[in-house]
């Protein structure tokens, strides 16, 4: 079952229960359902503002779930033994596109494992419409902070915003 945009309704119409199991039945079936079976995924892109990283053989994994124009977006990213980190902060793609107007932006939670070491918590807020950036302990993602990335490292963000459309 997918979502359906609900109907304007009409003064005086005469609601049938196929409208109702339509517009309404349906629809909060599915908001119930979407941590199950409304996650879509997407690979996002991975960038630097210096020079670009390579995933090579790590892991680059994304979902997210969008209603109206709120969604709720997931990136994980495993460092394997060919990716290189690049230089400069780090940038992540963002599966729909975000409003950036009167001052609106995302923000959500960060980790940063540093594989049997430590855990960096941190935040997510966005870099431009498009793209998301990670900052923890005090700092940017990059390929020096919070800790120097190596094979088996994870960063994981998850994030809030509004579409831009």
């Amino acid at each position: 079952m997918a979502w359906t945009a609900p109907r304007t309704w009409v003064t005086s119409e005469v609601v049938t229960a196929a409208v109702m199991n339509t517009h309404v039945r349906d629809n909060l079936n599915w908001l119930g359902r979407v941590g199950v079976t409304g996650w879509a995924s997407y690979t996002p892109t991975w960038t630097s503002t210096g020079t670009a990283p390579v995933i090579g053989n790590g892991t680059l994994l994304g979902v997210y779930v969008q209603i109206g124009r709120l969604f709720i977006a997931t990136i994980q990213m495993i460092a394997g033994s060919t990716t290189t980190f690049g230089t400069g902060t780090y940038r992540w793609a963002s599966p729909v596109s975000m409003s950036t107007s009167g001052g609106q932006l995302s923000y959500g939670s960060a980790k940063i494992a540093d594989t049997g070491t430590t855990d960096y918590e941190g935040i997510v807020k966005a870099a431009a419409s498009t793209t998301v950036r990670i900052y923890a302990s005090g700092a940017e993602a990059s390929a020096t902070s919070p800790m120097t990335p190596a094979n088996g490292d994870v960063w994981e963000a998850t994030y809030t915003a509004q579409s831009s459309s």
